[in-house]
């Protein structure tokens, strides 16, 4: 039998909730918004659900370039093009720093 490389367990953070689990009506996610808002508010804690994250998560995230393109010209470039740009304007900017031997051991060993 071969070897098999050993797999890391899962970093845990103990401060964090586990994400929660199935689905809740909109009309008891707004409830429940609210009765955490007001929590927050008392105990100075973050809210875990707000009336603001609702309204985003629940709005038509559909996006048309359709009319910037039609009176701006706009026209998207290809993924790797615009990395490129970006890359060569950060070492431009000097912004980037050459890897060190460090920065290469650490990538190889994967530490």
């Amino acid at each position: 039998m071969g070897q098999h490389a050993r797999r890391r367990p899962p970093r845990r953070r103990p401060h964090r909730r586990p994400p929660p689990r199935g689905t809740l009506p909109l009309w008891l996610a707004h409830g429940v918004a609210r009765l955490e808002e007001r929590r927050a508010a008392r105990t100075g804690a973050t809210p875990q659900l707000t009336r603001a994250t609702l309204a985003t998560v629940t709005s038509n995230q559909r996006v048309s370039h359709a009319r910037a393109a039609r009176e701006l010209g706009y026209a998207p470039r290809p993924l790797n093009d615009m990395i490129r740009d970006t890359v060569a304007w950060f070492d431009q900017a000097g912004l980037l720093q050459p890897p060190t031997a460090q920065d290469a051991l650490t990538a190889v060993s994967g530490t």
